[in-house]
């Protein structure tokens, strides 16, 4: 997909220990997997340089009209404020850039709607309109199987994982208006969080068309139960998609999550 509609992408630094690699650049997702299992470190990551930015949308409009510059949410990472400083250094009227106000296949389902609109010869103008409707009509549901990484990373509290751990409970992981992920209940077991989620994408369409794809960090299997599950539900293609680096640093290993998008036309 990212072949086809002409996407460039400006990658996040992961950083473990003293190590500093850029995501699907400098290392395999297979191999930065394996530094984490294998290490006692926090992954980190962290958004580009304004500097990096400013370099690609240069190299960019040298043979471009315009740019429109999509990325993770703003209330998660500082990536989209380094992209607008860099937006307003080069041609702030040549260069849209946009909170996608989600993560991963969130913003991935805003992007293939924003390509479609560049491939039909839209403006800019009528470009960065389309992307603040559609973006309302996206969200994300997910579960993970350990909150090992959460606790590591400082955003679960140990008493919690431990509870949710002795009850045999997959968290249930919702998301606001503004990408940032919060508590939507818990199943018991992996097996039921993974069609809780499906439910929830199912009810968030409410009946009209609708558009889904899944990532996983590590659960095929699961991951493609829920695709099997959300195809026929929703009908059409349902890609699933392996996490990157970045989301897995989060997420830990296990997770499933789907995106929905409303078709509203």
């Amino acid at each position: 997909m990212a072949f086809r509609l002409g996407m460039v992408a400006v990658p996040l630094t992961l950083s473990l220990g003293d190590e500093e690699y850029l995501d699907g650049v400098d290392i395999t997702l297979d191999g930065f997997i394996h530094r984490i299992v294998s290490g006692s470190g926090v992954p980190r990551s962290s958004q580009p340089a304004v500097a990096d930015f400013a370099q690609t949308y240069r190299r960019l409009l040298e043979y471009r009209e315009g740019i429109v510059s999509v990325h993770i949410a703003g209330a998660m990472s500082g990536t989209v404020q380094a992209a607008r400083a860099a937006a307003r250094e080069v041609d702030p009227r040549r260069v849209r850039v946009i909170d996608s106000c989600a993560v991963s296949v969130g913003a991935g389902l805003l992007i293939e709607a924003i390509g479609e609109a560049i491939a039909a010869g839209e403006s800019l103008d009528e470009i960065e309109a389309l992307a603040e409707r559609v973006k309302r009509d996206i969200t994300i549901f997910g579960t993970v199987a350990s909150l090992d990484f959460a606790v590591r990373g400082g955003r679960v509290s140990p008493r919690l994982a431990r509870t949710l751990d002795r009850l045999h409970l997959a968290p249930i992981i919702v998301f606001d208006e503004t990408g940032k992920p919060g508590k939507g209940g818990a199943a018991l077991g992996l097996d039921r969080a993974l069609n809780a989620i499906v439910r929830r994408a199912v009810g968030f369409a409410g009946g009209a068309p609708a558009r889904a794809m899944v990532v996983h960090s590590g659960d095929q299997a699961g991951a493609e139960f829920v695709a099997a599950r959300l195809h026929a539900r929703l009908g059409g293609e349902v890609p699933v998609v392996r996490a990157g680096a970045v989301l897995t640093t989060h997420v830990g290993l296990g997770s499933v999550s789907i995106a929905v998008r409303r078709l509203t036309g």
